[in-house]
């Protein structure tokens, strides 16, 4: 698991579980991430499925990390969507 690999290295991590944290398992040493300041949890609190708090979540993320990495991205959804904005942007 690519999110236990980067704990373990002590890398800076930023995790958007879906739609909340109570059904979300997280790797072996998320808390020590977390209490090291190296972890950021975003979570949506509003689960009825609040799309502009999504894509407003989703935004910030894109626009402060260093690098990104996703599990699963939706042919035509919004992260899809979100991220080809975003290369359109840093394109020369």
């Amino acid at each position: 698991m690519f999110l236990k690999w980067l704990l373990k290295n002590k890398r800076r991590v930023i995790a958007c579980p879906s739609w909340g944290i109570e059904d979300s398992a997280f790797a072996p040493g998320a808390r020590d991430a977390l209490e090291g300041n190296r972890m950021l949890i975003l979570e949506m609190r509003d689960i009825s499925g609040n799309l502009a708090a999504a894509e407003a979540r989703n935004r910030f993320v894109i626009e402060h990390a260093d690098s990104l990495f996703t599990l699963h991205i939706t042919s035509g959804g919004m992260l899809d969507r979100l991220l080809k904005e975003l290369s359109k942007v840093n394109q020369p």
